[in-house]
């Protein structure tokens, strides 16, 4: 029961009690009715209208109450509201609305709703309002609103209320300029995270995970991945991770147990790319959730820079090995060949002082015939592990390339097997090169020996080719040496067989001396070939395939290009320090020669030899000492036989510290290097001449007899 039906029975049981308290009279009778009778029923009357009066006030009260209420609900609204009549004009405004819009609630009433909203709103605002009349229902719309200082966006939603026969439009407003500053801030975060994942130089790809924690699909990407592993984005998100590679790659065991318990993990693996190529990369996955899905945020960074520099520096790091090996190598070889010469010079001066003791005794005078033939030979193997250095002496000229070619081969035809074809293919008008046409030949000779025997009884073919072109420095890198020529225009020799071809293993040692594949063979000709290249400021290459064949490109400079002129074997001129050819001249008498070198023996039989000329010797074991025997006796001293490799001062130190003595005094070089490098170091017309070792005793009385008659260069 209400409040106010409770009120009512409890007066009317009031007005009962009281008309119980009262009895009408019998006697008082009106109309049938007594006087009694009807007073009380005048009472039940009064008490009924002053119950129903009671009962009014009350209900006025509350709907007072109610009506504050709703006016307190209504102008407090976190939302606009406002009634329209049916000429579009403001009935009723709260407080909400007029407060949004600037205007006190009562300057609104009466006023048309279209001057409270923006111009570019206005047609949209009677479509609107003609849509909730016409179809009498709730219409949403949003519209730009005016106030005196801005303007703001807002959602109205409005519907119709037919009262009394009149229709009215209610319309409830809010303002969305929060929602859309939110909106408009979500889409540039949102933007600026997508420009980052876009424009992001590594690969970005979204994995969905599996409850196992496996790859299962791939659910975003950014254009680095399309760009890097040549796909498009769709292809990319329709595909399963295997068309990226392997599982067991795109997720180790290792990296998923961190994934799964740390959250991330860092990795290297490949990637296939749509072209079927493997692109190293360096993944950092993160696993985190997304929508309640496992995911798997990958970021790959392409490792073929790092890769290729990690080669380079390799690559660098083994040349460097090399060069040390080399340096090492050739250290030995050439202080083998120096120890070597000595003996061997020593050897020859006897075996010409035996000879000339002999007289002419034909069987005494044969051996010492085949001794001098194994000294020669001797000397052969000297030279070779002085070409092996780069050091063996030889004389550079112009040298015709082509010619060289077609004589070794002319030689070599003949001797080929007959399932071997010879092949030739000579550029025309090639221009010369600066080279001792002797040891190109040499050089020719071991690498066409080399080709035939990779061929071996099998039918193959060598070609022999020569051009002139252009080489810049990537492809000089490329050389088997450790120096490396400088960028230009350079003659080739290229000698390619279809034979076995070698394994890199081989191909890494092809060069080192003593090094062969073959049983009989004594690894000397491609170390020769080497020091042969490296002698000439060339270059050569080497590329090569099992069972495919061998190709040898050997790179000689042009005699055009060449500032120095030709080259001699042992004279040089006074303007670029060699010594010019001499006359043969008779042996001067009484002439004094100083002979310095650390050798005790050689120098014993340099003073028999000399002796045996009619010299007078004099002879120092260090450089020291022959500072010491000039400052003595420099005035009868004619010439100084000096050895460049000394311990202590070495030849050219003690060459300086004479000349300061005696400048006029005449000095002859004897080494068993190759004369341009002996000379080298040493001021143009410092020295006279130049002797390499070993020497015969004809060629040294002639360069005594050059020297100490001519004036000094």
């Amino acid at each position: 029961m209400s409040e106010q039906g409770a009120r009512r029975a409890q007066l009317e049981r009031q007005i009962a009690d009281a008309l119980q308290k009262t009895p009408p009279r019998i006697e008082d009778d009106v109309d049938g009715m007594t006087l009694d009778a009807l007073v009380h029923e005048l009472s039940a009357y009064h008490e009924e209208l002053e119950f129903q009066n009671q009962e009014l006030r009350y209900a006025q009260g509350e709907l007072q109450a109610v009506k504050e209420r709703y006016a307190d609900l209504f102008h407090c609204a976190p939302y606009g509201y406002v009634v329209l009549d049916d000429d579009h004009r403001i009935q009723l405004v709260n407080a909400t609305l007029a407060e949004m819009l600037g205007v006190a609630p009562e300057s609104m009433v009466a006023q048309p709703i279209t001057r409270f909203v923006a111009p570019e709103s206005q047609d949209a605002l009677y479509l609107h309002l003609r849509d909730v009349a016409e179809a009498s229902a709730a219409h949403a719309a949003e519209l730009t609103w005016l106030r005196s200082d801005r303007r703001f966006p807002a959602r109205v939603q409005s519907q119709p209320d037919h009262h009394s026969g009149a229709l009215f439009i209610r319309m409830a407003v809010i303002d969305i300029s929060e929602m859309r500053m939110a909106q408009a801030a979500l889409q540039a975060s949102e933007s600026r995270y997508r420009l980052l994942f876009e424009m992001a130089d590594d690969i970005v790809l979204v994995f969905s995970l599996t409850p196992a924690d496996a790859l299962d699909r791939l659910v975003e990407v950014n254009n680095a991945a399309c760009r890097q592993l040549g796909y498009t984005r769709d292809h990319l998100l329709q595909a399963l991770p295997e068309r990226l590679g392997n599982n067991a790659d795109l997720l180790p065991a290792m990296a998923q147990q961190q994934l799964t318990t740390a959250h991330h993990a860092l990795f290297e693996t490949t990637l296939t790319t749509a072209g079927g190529a493997h692109l190293p990369v360096e993944i950092h996955a993160s696993r985190f959730h997304w929508n309640e899905q496992p995911m798997a945020l990958y970021i790959a960074r392409d490792l073929s820079e790092r890769k290729r520099l990690e080669a380079q520096q390799r690559e660098m790091e083994q040349r460097l090995q090399e060069i040390q090996k080399w340096e090492s190598l050739g250290a030995l070889a050439g202080g083998v060949a120096h120890d070597f010469n000595n003996l061997l010079a020593v050897i020859s001066n006897n075996l010409e002082l035996l000879r000339v003791q002999l007289g002419a005794a034909a069987t005494a005078q044969r051996y010492v015939d085949q001794a001098l033939a194994a000294v020669r030979r001797g000397a052969e193997v000297t030279q070779q592990m002085l070409m092996y250095t780069g050091q063996a002496s030889w004389g550079r000229k112009a040298a015709d390339v082509n010619a060289i070619v077609s004589e070794v081969t002319a030689l070599i035809r003949p001797t080929l097997p007959a399932t071997v074809q010879l092949r030739l293919d000579l550029q025309p008008d090639l221009p010369p090169a600066l080279a001792d046409a002797l040891q190109i030949q040499q050089m020719l000779i071991s690498l066409l020996t080399n080709a035939i025997e990779a061929i071996g009884e099998r039918a193959g073919e060598i070609k022999v080719a020569t051009f002139y072109r252009l080489f810049d420095l990537p492809m000089l890198r490329r050389t088997r040496l450790d120096e490396i020529p400088a960028p230009g225009r350079y003659l080739c020799i290229q000698v390619h067989d279809n034979g076995v071809g070698m394994d890199a293993p081989t191909l890494q040692r092809l060069f080192d001396p003593f090094f062969t594949t073959h049983f009989m063979g004594r690894g000397l000709g491609m170390s020769a070939v080497l020091g042969i290249v490296r002698g000439h400021r060339g270059a050569i290459f080497v590329d090569s395939t099992p069972g495919i064949g061998t190709d040898i490109c050997v790179v000689l400079p042009p005699a055009a290009t060449d500032n120095h002129g030709d080259e001699t074997h042992n004279v040089t001129t006074a303007a670029d320090g060699r010594l010019p050819a001499h006359p043969n001249t008779a042996a001067p008498h009484a002439s004094t020669v100083l002979v310095v070198d650390d050798e005790a023996i050689l120098r014993e039989t340099s003073r028999d030899v000399l002796t045996e000329f009619g010299y007078r010797v004099l002879d120092a074991a260090r450089g020291e000492e022959a500072i010491r025997l000039v400052e003595a006796h420099g005035d009868i001293i004619d010439c100084v036989l000096l050895d460049l490799s000394m311990p202590g001062l070495s030849g050219r130190e003690t060459c300086q510290r004479l000349l300061q003595i005696k400048p006029d005094i005449k000095i002859i070089v004897v080494s068993g290097y190759d004369v341009e490098d002996g000379v080298n170091g040493f001021p143009p017309g410092a020295i006279a001449g130049y002797c390499q070792k070993p020497y015969n005793l004809k060629a040294l009385h002639a360069e005594l007899q050059r020297v100490i008659h001519s004036a000094k260069i």
